[in-house]
């Protein structure tokens, strides 16, 4: 999926390599990316699978929710000199899973993904509004005014 369009990786309806029989294999583990799409009808998300969209109404709590954990762990991650990045799940999933050392050496700032493999459809701007949260966030963490 890595490279592909959002709609491009709707069109091949390539199925989450998570599911188990139908249903989601890590439902109380699952990622952040999954746990903030949520849907109150399965009417409309039938549709929005019909017509190759993912246009799909996401409550505002949800969203709101979904917003601020992600700001919290991006925040943690560079506070802590990690990369404070999104990669696309099921490249850095098999990288994962096929390497059994990933995660130590991950956590050890060794580049164990593939940096083509990072997300970002963000703008300019957007990405300099993250930074300002995810600085702000942290030195409110550490109990330091913002800089």
């Amino acid at each position: 999926m890595r490279g592909l369009e959002w709609r491009v990786r709707i069109a091949l309806r390539e199925p989450c390599p998570l599911l188990a029989d139908g249903a989601c294999g890590i439902f109380e583990a699952r990622p952040l990316s999954c746990r903030g799409f949520a849907s109150f009808s399965a009417e409309a998300c039938q549709r929005a699978y019909d017509a190759l969209t993912d246009d799909v109404m996401i409550p505002q709590p949800y969203a709101n929710v979904r917003s601020a954990l992600e700001s919290a762990l991006r925040a943690a991650l560079k506070a802590c000199t990690l990369p404070a990045v999104s990669y696309e799940l099921t490249g850095a999933l098999s990288k994962a899973l096929a390497d059994s050392d990933a995660e130590a050496r991950w956590l050890e700032g060794e580049t164990v993904f593939d940096p083509d493999s990072i997300d970002r459809s963000a703008d300019a701007a957007t990405e300099f509004q993250r930074e300002v949260i995810l600085d702000t966030v942290i030195a409110a963490a550490r109990g330091e005014a913002p800089r």
